[in-house]
């Protein structure tokens, strides 16, 4: 059976279409579509494993490789390319939501002149960057970084802003990033991301103070995009420096205060990380040394049987993921070795696997799933704030992600 055949088996239509109505499916909606067929694969008992609408969006990651192999008559290439982006949404999401790290690193480069994703098959930032996301302020942002970089001397800073608040119809986030590239003397681009608890009037005045004036006049709304699509340049300072403005602008040595834990992380720490990009530690590295090398070997054809197995197996990677922390955050000084990893979560009972999951799924960040911050890929993507949950959506009836009024975000952009 060829795989585009095994494609329309597993993964039918979850709008029944008469055939009467004219009907074009966009991108989003493929997306959800194979995102759903996915979940309908997973037997109601492992479900939890697929931490749905989470920070790692299980269905939605095993989504992207059925995606691009529809597109492609290159398995191997396929595989090896989903492969490497999922270790890198991985260790993003270990970062943003399980570490909760204030700082992130942005891994970019600078090729021909364009802002590349070097782990995502070099692709152009811009393209891996959400364009429904308010309103695509964020995309139109990141769509003016490349000839700015390309057109501006070595040393130069460039700032973007992300404020909490809106991103669409019924979807919030509830904490604040900014993000810094730096062009280097050697003319490479460096990147990363602070996040804060910086009001919108915050955003709007650091902006200002790098030399961008904008309307703050304007309802809530187009001010929250107006800052979104706003990028600011300017030469011979450092990301220490936008920090210091940052904590002079906001008048607190609190930098942000972690609604998921209800840490205050202060800048003094945001400086710490500024010094020292979080690494990996070696029980979690190993961790997902071994779901790669595994899947590698061993996925070799997309079935109902194969994709089953790799969802599963994905979901209890992060997992694992999330007990290494546990322990370590039980006793700092207690480094967990990747076989006490594999020893405590391969005797947890079900019920157990379902509440480390729900501990996953209510971990706050910056994401609508692992591709994604407002930068899908390259940052990882940005937490909906309350009022979404799993439900079946009123317009299309598919049991996915809806809003307050039972709207799912698809229905909520076409309404």
């Amino acid at each position: 059976m060829s795989s585009e055949l095994q494609l329309k088996e597993a993964f039918p239509p979850i709008l029944e279409i008469p055939p009467f109505e004219v009907f074009t499916e966009s991108e989003d909606e493929h997306r959800e579509r194979i995102r759903q067929g996915v979940i309908n694969l997973i037997p109601l008992e492992e479900r939890n494993l697929l931490l749905l609408n989470s920070g790692f969006d299980v269905a939605r990651q095993v989504g992207m490789l059925i995606e691009t192999a529809e597109q492609s008559d290159d398995f191997q290439g396929t595989k090896t390319a989903w492969l490497e982006k999922t270790r890198e949404d991985m260790f993003h999401f270990l970062w943003e939501f399980l570490a909760r790290k204030p700082v992130l690193p942005i891994n970019i480069a600078l090729e021909n002149n364009e802002v590349i994703a070097p782990r995502y098959g070099n692709r152009k930032l811009e393209d891996a960057t959400n364009e429904i996301w308010r309103d695509g302020a964020t995309k139109r942002a990141v769509k003016k970084l490349s000839p700015l970089v390309a057109s501006s001397p070595a040393s130069t800073l460039f700032v973007m802003t992300s404020p909490m608040g809106w991103v669409g119809p019924g979807q919030e986030v509830t904490e604040s990033q900014t993000y810094l590239y730096k062009k280097n003397k050697d003319l490479s681009i460096s990147g990363l991301t602070i996040r804060t608890s910086m009001a919108l009037e915050d955003h709007e005045t650091l902006l200002k103070r790098l030399g961008i004036n904008l309307n703050t006049s304007a309802d809530q709304i187009s001010r929250i995009i107006n800052v979104s699509e706003t990028i600011a340049a300017q030469a011979g300072i450092d990301f220490k420096d936008v920090a210091g403005m940052m904590q002079d602008i906001m008048g607190t040595k609190i930098a942000w205060l972690d609604e998921s834990t209800d840490r205050e992380v202060s800048f003094d720490e945001i400086y710490e990380n500024l010094e020292k990009i979080p690494g990996v530690d070696r029980a979690i590295q190993t961790t997902v040394d071994g779901f790669i090398s595994s899947t590698d070997s061993n996925f070799n054809e997309i079935s109902r049987e194969s994709l089953t197995e790799l969802a599963v197996e994905l979901g209890k990677t992060i997992i694992r993921m999330q007990k290494a922390i546990e322990i370590t955050d039980i006793d700092d000084a207690v480094k967990p070795s990747y076989e006490t990893v594999i020893y405590i979560t391969s005797s947890m009972p079900p019920e157990e696997f379902i509440r480390e999951s729900q501990v996953i799924q209510m971990m706050k960040g910056c994401t609508a799933s692992n591709s994604s911050t407002s930068i899908d890929s390259v940052t990882g993507p940005r937490n909906m704030a309350e009022g979404w949950h799993d439900g079946t959506c009123r317009i299309c009836h598919s049991q996915t992600l809806v809003g307050p009024c039972s709207i799912c975000s698809i229905c909520a952009e076409r309404l």
